[in-house]
């Protein structure tokens, strides 16, 4: 809200994906999956939706093809059509804000910053991160980090553990370090072992915690990366689509309770039907 009056009503599923976005006037946009559409009026028409590489954006009756070439935080930096034409080109201060350089190529596009969508509804220009809205103009968040009782030295309005060269925030709560130090070998697979900042402490080693399977070609592994303040748990979703393995998705947290919960139930099956190691 601004001066009393309302500038955007956000509609959330009971899990906090986002659904929609109106102004006053009932413009805006409607989220279903990958899926954008405009929403005027509760008319629905597909706006674009995203691939691997970029977005599929509907244009009266055709599709534009549009590949993102990104940076190293995932920024989107340059937009190209299916015929190699630029579409767009950004640069950006380090905290988010873009550059005003008339001589770049400039779209419609919303994705931007560290891959995030802008929230163009009445130029609010926040960036949506899905757990907070993110100020590029100030650099900081709204509201508190959920998890700011785990690092008492960094402000809880803080992006990016006030180091946006190196870092991101994944969703608004948790840092993904882009700086890669090292690797964990695992035979013919290889993960990323990423630098963490300073509040998590010293490296001290890392536990396999578990995996999945689907066929022979796609398999999840989750490690406990062992820190000197708290673990983390990296899961890593690894594709064989011939002879070699390449790492489908990575993310991390430090949620490790549903693994203590499933620990706890076992072992206390385990000594109900007396059976001991």
């Amino acid at each position: 809200m601004q001066n009393s009056q309302t500038k955007a009503t956000y509609t959330y599923i009971a899990d906090g994906t986002k659904a929609g976005v109106k102004d006053s006037a009932g413009k805006g946009f409607d989220y279903l999956g990958t899926f954008v559409y405009t929403n005027e009026n509760n008319v629905r028409t597909l706006e674009s939706t995203n691939f691997g590489g970029g977005r599929i954006n509907k244009t009266n009756n055709a599709y534009d093809i549009n590949y993102f070439i990104t940076d190293h935080l995932g920024s989107t930096r340059v937009i190209v059509n299916s015929n190699g034409e630029i579409k767009e080109q950004k640069d950006f201060y380090p905290f988010g804000k873009e550059h005003e350089n008339p001589n770049l190529t400039s779209s419609t596009n919303r994705w931007g910053f560290s891959g995030k969508e802008k929230q163009t509804i009445r130029d609010l220009g926040y960036w949506d991160y899905s757990a907070r809205m993110y100020d590029d103009f100030l650099g900081k968040w709204f509201v508190i980090d959920r998890f700011t009782e785990k690092y008492y030295s960094l402000s809880p309005y803080s992006y990016a553990a006030l180091n946006p060269v190196n870092n991101i925030d994944i969703n608004g709560d948790s840092v993904w370090i882009t700086q890669r130090t090292g690797f964990l070998g695992l035979g013919k697979k290889q993960t990323l072992l990423y630098e963490t900042v300073s509040f998590l402490g010293e490296y001290c080693g890392y536990e396999f915690i578990g995996g999945s399977w689907i066929g022979e070609s796609l398999i999840l592994y989750s490690y406990m990366v062992k820190y000197k303040v708290q673990p983390l748990k990296f899961t890593f979703i690894f594709y064989k689509a011939k002879d070699n393995w390449t790492i489908q998705n990575f993310n991390f947290d430090n949620s490790l309770i549903q693994e203590l919960k499933e620990t706890a139930e076992f072992y206390t099956i385990k000594g109900k039907l007396n059976i001991y190691e």
